[in-house]
């Protein structure tokens, strides 16, 4: 089998776009921070950003996609083997994801408290209480109307909880294919049926879906694609990035089974167009997003790096995701204390200068708070031949 990389540059650009779509899907907070419903004309550049406002949140679900076809890259054989133990996995794991969220929780609880005695409200997210800190603290925290502090946190604690139940699933050598569609399926079944926490559901699902993109990927790459077949597939990726987008608008396929069966349909064609309808519904995850991935693996593995330029994108992309809620909470307090209305936030200009902000803090977090804090953290608890590993 060919030698894969030792860096997927391409994925690392594609988990930095996701993390700036979704700062573009919180950008409604500027209008509406008592948590009112969001009006897309009031967006800067609304007519051709308006898909990303509306279904940037699909973004999330490619980052656990992405978690998981790289860390059945990275860890899934070294855990098997015992190469990588349960505190060097958590250490490692810990070391990456927790300085940044302290301080930015901090960021928060302060911005949160001038928002809640100077203006009267706090900044979309309520229950900013102790008991919700010290929950938040522990990586504790949940999606929707008990959001609290730096509110998108909430897809780290998923993440950290996926970690255990994949270090687990490696550990008892359960990671074969059909043990991965086991896993997938259990969250699509949890998710279809509306049980509680649909947002880990959600992450379970996409989880599993990326470890199976890479198990799918290892497999083509077994059998030595030509060229042409490789850019074939890419092809059929950049035509499906907008045929499945307006399939998921549309619903088109399951309205074309409503008119051919619209007499009446029962047994094996209602569940054939529940099937369809939860394809029109979920082809983001369950199509688009791994096919990608797998696209941009095997093209990467065969021409050695793709998109190296820009795969600082990758390298700032947590803190992207963790700075913006607190950056929001600064530009609204500057806004309200120099006496500009929230209709600068429909502006170019805003969008300009708040992304220049972010990815400047972020580029100064990356290699001043996080790189140094990881890596102190690992030579204090590891030993020196465990610390490299990512």
């Amino acid at each position: 089998m060919q030698e894969l990389p030792k860096r997927f540059y391409s994925l690392d650009v594609l988990r930095g776009l996701a993390a700036l779509t979704i700062v573009l899907t919180h950008w409604s907070g500027f209008f509406f921070y008592h948590g009112e419903l969001f009006e897309t004309n009031l967006a800067p550049l609304h007519s051709f950003l308006g898909p990303v406002y509306e279904n940037g949140w699909r973004a999330v679900d490619l980052f656990f996609c992405l978690s998981g076809f790289i860390f059945f890259w990275l860890y899934a054989a070294k855990i098997k083997a015992s190469a990588v133990s349960a505190k060097e996995f958590f250490v490692l794991r810990f070391s990456r994801l927790y300085p940044l969220h302290l301080v930015t929780l901090l960021l928060v609880a302060g911005g949160q408290l001038v928002m809640a005695r100077i203006y009267g409200s706090w900044f979309i997210i309520g229950n900013n209480d102790l008991k919700h800190f010290l929950l938040q603290m522990f990586f504790i925290s949940k999606a929707g109307a008990d959001s609290s502090f730096n509110g998108p946190s909430w897809s780290v604690t998923i993440e950290i909880f996926l970690y255990a139940v994949f270090f687990i699933a490696c550990k008892c050598r359960c990671i074969r294919w059909w043990h991965l569609l086991i896993y997938a399926g259990l969250g699509e079944f949890w998710f279809i049926h509306h049980g509680p926490y649909l947002a880990l559901s959600r992450g379970v699902l996409c989880f599993f879906i990326g470890g199976l993109s890479f198990q799918a990927f290892q497999f083509l790459l077994g059998l030595r694609l030509s060229a042409f077949t490789l850019r074939t597939l890419a092809a059929a990726t950049l035509i499906l990035w907008v045929l499945i987008p307006l399939e998921v608008k549309n619903n088109y396929l399951y309205s074309a089974y409503e008119t051919i069966f619209s007499h009446g349909h029962s047994g094996a064609l209602d569940y054939f167009g529940r099937g369809l309808l939860r394809f029109s519904i979920g082809a983001y995850e369950l199509v688009l997003f791994p096919l990608t991935i797998i696209t941009l693996a095997l093209w990467e593995t065969r021409r050695g790096t793709l998109g190296r330029r820009l795969a600082i994108l990758g390298d700032i992309s947590y803190s992207t995701y963790l700075l913006h809620f607190p950056l929001q909470i600064l530009f609204m307090i500057a806004a309200f204390a120099l006496g500009i209305s929230t209709a600068f936030f429909s502006t170019l200009p805003a969008l300009l200068l708040f992304f220049s902000v972010l990815i400047v803090l972020s580029l100064a977090s990356h290699h001043f708070l996080e790189r140094p804090a990881q890596s102190f953290l690992r030579s204090r608890l590891l030993p020196a031949k465990k610390r490299q590993i990512k």
